[in-house]
């Protein structure tokens, strides 16, 4: 049975980095991204929403009456509304603590009015490590309404080794800087002797201050969570943890930062990569203490081209 993929589209139409505050700094331009992505993403979230509050008979109402949810890992197929909805209510019932989140990650309209979706979800309980699965689903399109015909999930395979899990951030290996003017800010990343953890050291030297500002990031494989982490350590005494999620081209890092002060600071950095040599940088979402507090602006950095020691 799975554990909750997507609702009915009502689509109208065609249907980490250290970042410090940059006064002055303007925002950067986000890759565009197109109204059909926008609503999908946008109906993704008000599924879960509705998954959230464990509500078998609305979720229900996001299936065509004959569907199919499919199982690839054990074969089972659970067919109709009557069998999902007994499904879900089993599962809410088992876990009735558990949260819902979906990333898309791909979606194609075979005709105008079949759409094919791909994406990620994870399941969350408090007393249980993250259940991670990719998806994927055909819908038809009803009248102005988009239907689930057939789904299917499995579980997303744990990296052999950590340098599996970390693979995905080795192009950030090297040295970057911020362009903004009036502060330098340089990162080296590299990889530890046996590849099972990457090591940044940053460095933050503004014009008018002569003390240099330096701390570490340690970016690891979680093989009990599934997931990328990280822990940063500054040179003020202050420290913080981030998580890692990817969409194609974008790392969000949820984090949590302690400051020398005692604050707690919170938020998410939204690491756009525009090409192996550019990244956008941007926080939202950030609170200070618990009260939400403007976002710094977001910020280019760009990586350094390598350097070829001459041969003696």
């Amino acid at each position: 049975m799975l554990k909750f993929l997507v609702p009915v589209f009502c689509l109208c139409c065609c249907s980490g980095l250290a970042m410090s505050p940059q006064d002055g700094a303007a925002p950067a331009a986000k890759p565009a991204v197109s109204p059909e992505e926008t609503a999908v993403n946008e109906v993704l979230k008000v599924y879960s929403d509705v998954y959230n509050k464990h509500d078998a008979a609305a979720l229900i109402e996001y299936w065509a009456p004959n569907a199919v949810s499919i199982s690839t890992e054990t074969g089972s197929r659970v067919v109709g509304r009557d069998a999902i909805k007994a499904g879900f209510e089993q599962l809410f019932k088992a876990d009735p603590q558990s949260k819902l989140t979906i990333r898309l990650k791909h979606f194609r309209f075979i005709k105008p009015e079949i759409l094919s979706i791909e994406g990620e979800s994870v399941i969350t309980t408090p007393k249980e490590e993250p259940n991670e699965n990719f998806f994927s689903a055909i819908l038809v399109k009803v009248g102005e309404k988009w239907q689930i015909e057939q789904a299917s999930e499995s579980a997303i395979p744990t990296p052999a080794t950590p340098y599996d899990g970390l693979k995905s951030l080795e192009w950030m290996v090297g040295t970057w800087v911020d362009d903004t003017k009036g502060v330098n800010v340089e990162s080296q990343m590299s990889w530890n002797a046996k590849k099972t953890f990457l090591i940044r050291k940053y460095s933050v030297q503004y014009d008018n201050d002569p003390e240099c500002e330096t701390g570490t990031q340690i970016i690891a494989w979680d093989t009990r969570s599934k997931s990328i982490r990280s822990w940063t350590f500054s040179c003020d005494g202050s420290f913080g943890e981030g998580t890692w999620s990817n969409n194609d081209n974008e790392w969000h890092v949820k984090f949590n930062h302690t400051g020398a002060d005692g604050s707690l600071v919170s938020g998410t950095q939204v690491l756009s990569k525009v090409d192996d040599s550019t990244i956008q940088v941007h926080t939202i979402g950030r609170e200070v203490d618990g009260e939400i507090t403007p976002s710094h602006p977001a910020v280019k950095m760009i990586k350094k081209p390598e350097t070829v020691e001459p041969k003696k």
